[in-house]
């Protein structure tokens, strides 16, 4: 009868060492639990959160890049440097336009020949305009006495190679009586202008 005591009493305690086994790995299971759902909950709390910061860092750049070219253009006050050229050029152009509406250039006017022909009743010459070489110009002989002062008709000249040429002129007047007469080639065109030197001629009556 002991020994079935005892063995009883033996069961007993395994049955309640299996019941604390039962306990202790049903709270472990639990705190476990517990302990897992605390990290998660931690790890998701910490990977919601850097979110708004980054959305918050995020605007501030936005507005910080907004001013800067806003910047850019407000110094981009270029206008002012054009704006002092235009006046600068404006007196410019009518500085050039009386230059060139002056008037036409003087030339030199070289006579080879001018005589009074008795055959004709007419001082007859030539004249040369050696530092020019154009079409369009005149030539005009200019006698002149006393006050008095006789000329020919204008004769066209002629450009050569190197010159400008007025070959044949005439001056025949009723006007022109007998004596010395200062006589002269008077050469005009839109660009130039010129006098030979007199020329001292005598006219026969």
């Amino acid at each position: 009868m002991s020994d079935l005591g005892q063995d009883l009493d033996d069961q007993d305690d395994d049955r309640s060492r299996s019941r604390q086994i039962v306990v202790w790995a049903v709270v472990s299971g639990v705190v476990l639990v517990a302990a897992v759902a605390l990290i998660v909950a931690f790890l998701v709390g910490g990977s919601g959160s850097p979110e708004p910061v980054a959305s918050g860092s995020a605007s501030p750049t936005q507005p910080v890049e907004s001013p800067s070219p806003t910047g850019e253009s407000s110094p981009t006050a270029e206008p002012s440097t054009p704006t002092a050229t235009d006046p600068s050029a404006t007196p410019t152009t009518p500085v050039a336009s009386p230059t060139s509406g002056a008037g036409p250039a003087t030339t030199d006017v070289f006579t080879p020949r001018l005589v009074w022909e008795p055959s004709t009743s007419a001082i007859e010459g030539a004249a040369v305009m050696g530092s020019i070489v154009e079409q369009g110009g005149t030539c005009t002989i200019v006698a002149e006495r006393g006050g008095e002062s006789v000329e020919s008709e204008a004769f066209p000249a002629q450009a050569d190679a190197q010159s400008t040429v007025c070959g044949s002129l005439s001056l025949s007047s009723d006007r022109l009586t007998a004596g010395d007469w200062q006589v002269h080639v008077h050469y005009e065109s839109p660009d130039a202008v010129g006098d030979s030197d007199a020329t001292t001629v005598a006219v026969s009556g």
